[in-house]
């Protein structure tokens, strides 16, 4: 630990330090992520990794180009409760579609402004729906999910 606040910069020259954890504005996610990278970090980032699917595929080419490791935060894949829905899914049949409700307080939406600021990367999908879609590709593969949608949102 640090017993004072540093600069980003300096915290990367660190080498001290072996792995980052990037839980910055989302639209700060891949230029903190890059730099720890190239500083020859780890790199476990909360979600969403990025804005974009090029800045996604430049940290994952960067990380690979470096033998370093890159996840994202989003740990619900990691639950026993995943691994258990996996091996049971054959005792389910055929599966034809799936509904998935999600309660979000957009109360919270107005004490901290980067949920709802599109410039920062925010928004209801990025807060907090994305835990829902990520589970779904982890359960069924990301081939099965075709659409999402939002309904009756509060």
């Amino acid at each position: 630990g640090f017993s004072r606040a540093v600069a980003l910069s300096e915290l990367l020259r660190d080498p001290k330090i072996d792995i980052v954890y990037v839980a910055s504005a989302n639209s700060s996610h891949a230029e903190h992520c890059l730099g720890a990278l190239r500083a020859g970090k780890h790199v476990l980032c909360e979600k969403p990794l990025t804005l974009t699917s090029t800045e996604a595929d430049e940290l994952f080419a960067e990380a690979e180009s470096r033998k370093r490791l890159l996840v994202d935060g989003t740990y619900t894949a990691c639950l026993p409760a995943m691994s258990v829905l996996r091996a049971n899914l054959n005792c389910l049949g055929e599966i034809t579609h799936i509904e998935i409700h999600k309660k979000i307080r957009t109360s919270i939406s107005h004490v901290n402004p980067i949920i709802n600021s599109r410039e920062l990367g925010g928004g209801l999908f990025d807060g907090a729906g994305s835990y829902s879609t990520h589970a779904l590709c982890v359960i069924f593969g990301a081939a099965a999910v075709l659409s999402l949608s939002s309904d009756e949102v509060e």
